[in-house]
């Protein structure tokens, strides 16, 4: 499926909005939201968000620190206009600072192996759009992006410092074709992306007096054109379809269709059918960060752009169960990979191996179940199961064939109770819930079996993770609330291999196969946290659509 992400903004944010979080192990936390009508034509929102962790944790008494120490902060700054005669702008300017430590306990001393990361981003966006005037969905848009991204970090005796430059825009024009039955969507757009990364991934894990200093760049410029058409000739029936044209200047002309098609069999229920193929570049150095916290070099190859093609069916549908209020959702995607970037670390537990898929096969069946119910009138449940088959061919003398990608569960199910007491005159309330995840066996990468004892074939064991919280509004816009994640206590035991060497940090065995990368579940433990939300005045009542 498809997830539509949007931030609150400057129209329907809360006047002002304070969320306060305080976890075991020093997490502390902060959101805040505040908006402000300048004017009658122009509205502002500023939210903000900070994540700090000074306190170390090593729960697990490895000398790693369990969680890393962090200093993070979001600022977010949206003003939105809305002219009197269809005109409508909005503009939003972003920060991020983010500032990250783990690696062995500071009460070790030095030599010890560390790892740490910075990041800066600055993000300036714009909508711009009008409305024709008394014609009902015909209108002009156009959307823009600037962004600077920094990424710094090391792990170990390996660095990298990675900046990108982008630059979005898009041009689009709405309206209908000759009838109300057929809408369309059309426009021009551009992407430049300017990549220059830097660090020493092909040096050895053993430190040496001149490291192996790597670099990779690049630099994107895409003009393309897209066209977008909705038929909703018939009342239970709609169909989009879409089309974009690029013309990469790296990879040639890239053609993209896509199709949404919506059938309602009843009021309650309905079928969707999305069907189309997709087009990326991959970034290996920053999408594969996990790889870094271990001993593998790198061995990367002449990527291609990734390619591939996506098909699903859904079932959605509501009805009564119990006399009450039920829905049930059933979905089904099947992606057939024409090239990917295949990241191997099954070919030698000391180097990643990254390569093109080329004539090989990988592909992904995924269907879930999922029903919800309204039990009592004051009790909600919610349950799913998902079923995953990911699958890729590999090279390698000893893991060549078919192999389950790595870190993906075949099988995971999930429930939520949820309950909420009746209001009282003054709005206070209690309410609950609580959520349990079982996440089934998945295949985890070959490490060095001398030092770990595993092997490619083995599966990591099932298990479950019970998160529940209490909160208490005293009147509408007061809360207080009191939580726990990980309620059964599940740790994933010996998550670093050759963790029990770091005593001797400059030691062979342990720059060679130390590997922090073959996490699959939580290390930290239980958690308990608090926490409090103050909300003040109302919502915003959006005036308009946004371009």
């Amino acid at each position: 499926g498809q997830i539509n992400v949007a931030h609150r903004n400057a129209e329907t944010a809360e006047p002002f909005h304070l969320n306060l979080f305080y976890g075991m192990g020093g997490r502390t936390e902060f959101n805040h939201v505040s908006r402000h009508e300048v004017s009658r034509r122009w509205t502002t929102v500023v939210m903000t968000h900070g994540e700090f962790r000074q306190q170390e944790n090593d729960w697990n008494n490895d000398r790693f620190l369990d969680m890393p120490l962090q200093e993070d902060f979001v600022v977010r700054n949206e003003w939105r206009f809305i002219g009197d005669r269809g005109m409508r702008a909005n503009i939003a300017l972003s920060a991020v600072d983010m500032a990250r430590e783990g690696g062995m306990l500071r009460g070790d001393g030095p030599p010890r192996w560390t790892m740490d990361t910075d990041v800066q981003r600055a993000e300036v966006q714009a909508k711009v759009g009008y409305v024709l005037p008394g014609e009902e969905g015909r209108s002009w848009g156009s959307q823009w992006s600037l962004s600077t991204h920094r990424h710094q970090h090391h792990f170990g005796v390996r660095n990298y410092d990675g900046v990108q430059n982008t630059f979005r825009g898009k041009v689009l024009r709405s309206g209908f074709m000759g009838s109300p039955d057929w809408a369309f969507s059309a426009g021009v757009s551009y992407l430049y992306d300017d990549f220059d990364e830097s660090g020493t991934w092909t040096a050895p894990a053993v430190p040496v007096d001149l490291p192996t200093y790597d670099s990779l760049a690049r630099t994107e410029s895409v003009p393309g054109a897209f066209l977008e058409t909705t038929w909703s000739g018939n009342p239970r029936a709609t169909v989009v379809s879409g089309l974009r044209v690029d013309q990469h200047n790296l990879w040639g002309t890239v053609v993209t269709p896509r199709l949404h098609a919506r059938w309602s069999a009843t009021e309650n229920t309905s079928f969707k059918l999305v069907a189309g193929t997709g087009f990326r570049t991959p970034n290996v150095l920053m999408e594969q960060l996990g790889v870094w916290a271990s001993n593998r070099v790198w061995h990367i190859a002449d990527l291609k752009p990734e390619r591939g093609w996506n098909a699903g069916l859904n079932l959605t549908s509501k009805f009564k169960l119990g006399y009450r209020d039920a829905d049930f959702a059933l979905d089904g995607y099947w992606t057939e990979f024409q090239n990917r970037a295949v990241v191997d670390l099954d070919q030698d537990p000391h180097a990643v191996h990254i390569y093109n898929l080329d004539d090989r096969e990988s592909r992904s069946l995924t269907a879930q179940a999922e029903l919800g119910w309204s039990v009592h009138r004051r009790v909600d449940m919610r349950l799913a199961y998902r079923f995953v088959h990911a699958t890729t061919q590999r090279l390698g003398a000893e893991t060549a064939g078919t192999l389950l990608d790595p870190y993906v569960p075949k099988h995971r199910a999930f429930t939520q109770w949820s309950y909420a007491s009746k209001a009282n005159d003054q709005g206070g309330q209690w309410m609950g819930d609580l959520t349990v995840q079982w996440v089934g066996p998945q295949r985890i990468p070959r490490p060095d079996e001398v030092f770990d004892g595993r092997n490619a074939a083995t599966l990591e064991d099932d298990f479950v993770v019970v998160n529940g919280q209490v909160s208490r509004t005293f009147k509408p816009g007061t809360d207080l609330y009191l939580g726990v994640e990980n309620i059964l206590n599940y740790r994933q035991a010996n998550p670093i291999v050759a963790s029990h060497l770091a005593s001797d940090y400059a030691s062979q065995d342990f720059e060679n196969n130390m590997d922090a990368s073959l996490v699959y579940g939580p290390i930290f433990g239980r958690m308990v946290y608090v926490g409090a939300r103050v909300t003040l005045g109302e919502l915003g009542v959006s005036r308009a659509s946004s371009p």
